[in-house]
């Protein structure tokens, strides 16, 4: 499964209310469970259009955590690579732990022999037990220097359900790159269910890289915010809770229930003062116009 436009999930929301089908007066699980997703896609269309974004597509904003740190060495595969931690200034901002401006920090150097193989593993490294579920990522953002200008697609980073990069999950081409120039790469993942036990992470060569060096530094994902996770859960939780006050009055029935009739009731002051933490999407943008005048 890629992507959902939701933010929260049917069996969250269940342990949240301790709602069973029969309350409701559904048939069986299946039915609650399709209820229930209607309504957290509800849910996320109010909080978009409160925001101004969906943090399911948003590929800016998100909650930021590390995969790989790059503070070891990682196992050379191809013949004749050397792989080797050097120190480098890096100008690193995330906000978990990773080195401020201008720290001396540790990043992996892979030499490469004059002559390599196409389409072969350079060298791959296992990933930590904590951090090897990336079914919630949507990016996975890095930087790397190489030692020459090279074209798009000489080289990738595969994603592994094997420690030693034997069984591929992803494989992340990497774009064109300036010589001895640190780029911070941005690659799509969207939040795919299949990457919730990656074991391991490799730097392969398709071709054309033979005699250069390679820098890698600092994997880490972005997903969405925890915070806007529990606000979902929380208005769902709401309207479970309406949706029962309105059933045992007798008023309404739930299938005719519409989430518009009580927004105020969903949409809570408490849950707007929590969501007004994450910032809005500005309305404007700037855009450059070319004056030859």
């Amino acid at each position: 499964m890629i992507m959902q436009d939701f933010y929260s999930t049917v069996i969250d929301v269940k342990k949240y209310t301790g709602l069973t089908y029969d309350k409701l007066d559904l048939d069986n699980e299946p039915a609650l469970d399709t209820l229930l997703e209607s309504w957290l896609k509800q849910i996320a269309s109010l909080i978009n259009n409160n925001r101004s974004r969906n943090y399911a597509r948003d590929l800016i904003s998100g909650d930021e955590f590390p995969i790989e740190i790059c503070e070891e060495l990682w196992t050379a595969d191809a013949s004749g690579v050397v792989v080797s931690l050097q120190e480098h200034l890096a100008d690193l901002d995330a906000e978990f732990e990773l080195p401020k401006p201008d720290e001396e920090i540790s990043c992996i150097h892979f030499s490469l022999p004059a002559v390599i193989s196409n389409n072969v593993l350079i060298a791959h490294k296992s990933i930590d037990a904590d951090k090897q579920d990336l079914s919630l990522a949507k990016i996975m953002k890095f930087y790397i220097q190489v030692s020459g200008d090279i074209e798009a697609g000489k080289l990738a980073i595969i994603l592994s359900a094997k420690e030693d990069c034997s069984t591929v999950l992803k494989t992340l081409p990497i774009p064109s790159l300036v010589e001895d120039e640190w780029k911070h790469l941005s690659k799509y993942l969207g939040q795919d269910s299949t990457l919730s036990a990656v074991k391991g992470i490799g730097l392969k060569h398709i071709n054309g890289m033979a005699g250069m060096d390679i820098y890698l530094d600092t994997f880490t994902g972005l997903k969405i915010p925890e915070g806007i996770h529990n606000i979902a859960k929380r208005m769902c939780g709401n309207m479970v809770a309406l949706a029962l006050s309105r059933r045992e009055s007798g008023v309404y029935r739930v299938d005719d229930w519409n989430v518009k009739i009580a927004l105020d009731q969903i949409f809570t002051p408490e849950i707007k003062k929590d969501l007004y933490q994450y910032p809005a999407k500005p309305n404007f943008r700037f855009t450059r116009v070319n004056n030859d005048d």
